[in-house]
C-alpha cells in the first residue's frame, strides 16, 4: 500500500506503526496487548456451543495490501483506518473470499451465524436466478438476526474482558468496519467498546444474541433515516426487556456511520461511538 506523505510502500502493520510513529515491532506488541491474542481462538461455553449451530459456510483466503487499500477506496476511508481493518480481520470478522463470481470483502464471525459479502471493486452484484442487482450478497444459511461481531478471535481473558465493555450496535457492514477503524486509532489508555451489527433493520435479534448480550450496556448508532430510527426502537425494546442498559444515538440525515468517517474522519466519529 503507497503511503503517498512519506513516498513509501507500506504493509498493513506498517502503515499502522507509520500512523501511530511508533515501530513494526511496536506495532504488533500493541496491537497483541490491546486484543489479548495471546491465543486467537476464543474459549466457548458448553452453552454457547450448543445454542450456535454454525450454518454458514465459504473458502475465505489471505488478503493482499491490494484488498485493504480497495475497502479504503471505495468507502472513501481515511489512511489511517487501515489499523482498524487489521484488527477486524485479526478478530475474524472482516474476511476475504471469492463470492459469486469475484473478488469480495465479507463481514462475520467465528459463529458463523451470518455472513454478508460487497465487491472489492465497489461494484454492485448482477442479476442471478432469483436475486436482483444488490450491493450485498448476503451467504446462503445466514440468520440475519444474529449480531455479527458478537463472536470474535481472542484470548480467553480477552473474551471475559469484552463483557465488562460497551456494546456498540450498528446497522450493516459497512457501518460495522468503520467502528472498527475508530477502535483501531484508539489509544491504550481511552475507553473500549465492543462493535457489533445487525444486517437489516427488518430483523429482531435472535434469543442467541440477546443471551449474548444480556445485562450490558449497549450503545445503539443508528441510521439517520426512518428505517433506521424505527429499528432501533425496536432493538432498544428487545435489549431493555433483556436486562440491558440502552443508549440510542440517532445520526442525523440519513448518514450512516461510514459516511461521517469519510466526511469529518475518525476523531469526530469517535466522539460519537463512545458510551
Amino acid at each position: 500500500m503507497r503511503d503517498w506523505s512519506r513516498d513509501e510502500n507500506l504493509d498493513a502493520i506498517g502503515l499502522y506503526a507509520a500512523a501511530k510513529g511508533i515501530t513494526n515491532r511496536e506495532a504488533i506488541h500493541e496491537l497483541a496487548e490491546k486484543l489479548g491474542l495471546s491465543s486467537r481462538k476464543a474459549a466457548r461455553s458448553e452453552d454457547n456451543k450448543r445454542e450456535q449451530k454454525p450454518s454458514v459456510t465459504f473458502e475465505s483466503r489471505e488478503p493482499s495490501e491490494e484488498d485493504f487499500a480497495s475497502i479504503l477506496r471505495t468507502r472513501q476511508l481515511p489512511a489511517e483506518a487501515i489499523a482498524g481493518l487489521l484488527l477486524a480481520h485479526t478478530l475474524g470478522v472482516l474476511q476475504f473470499a471469492e463470492i459469486a463470481g469475484a473478488s469480495c470483502w465479507v463481514v462475520s464471525d467465528p459463529s458463523k451465524q451470518c455472513a454478508e459479502a460487497r465487491r472489492l471493486d465497489g461494484r454492485p452484484f448482477p442479476p442471478i436466478g432469483n436475486l436482483g442487482e444488490r450491493k450485498a450478497h448476503t451467504l446462503r444459511g445466514s440468520s440475519k438476526s444474529w449480531a455479527v461481531g458478537l463472536e470474535v478471535e481472542v484470548s480467553e481473558s480477552r473474551a471475559k474482558h469484552l463483557r465488562s465493555l460497551p456494546v456498540v450496535l450498528l446497522e450493516g457492514g459497512p457501518d460495522l468496519l468503520a467502528a472498527y477503524c475508530v477502535l483501531g486509532v484508539l489509544a491504550m489508555k481511552e475507553p473500549d467498546f465492543h462493535p457489533v451489527a445487525m444486517l437489516g433493520t427488518s430483523n429482531k435479534i435472535s434469543d442467541c444474541a440477546l443471551r449474548r448480550m444480556s445485562g450490558q450496556k449497549i450503545v445503539i448508532v443508528a441510521h439517520g433515516d426512518e428505517a433506521g430510527i424505527s429499528a432501533s426502537r425496536r432493538w432498544t425494546q428487545q435489549l431493555t426487556a433483556n436486562g440491558c442498559r440502552v443508549q440510542r444515538r440517532a445520526l442525523k440525515d440519513g448518514q450512516d456511520l461510514n459516511d461521517l468517517v469519510a466526511a469529518h474522519g475518525l476523531t469526530h466519529a469517535k466522539e460519537v461511538l463512545l458510551p
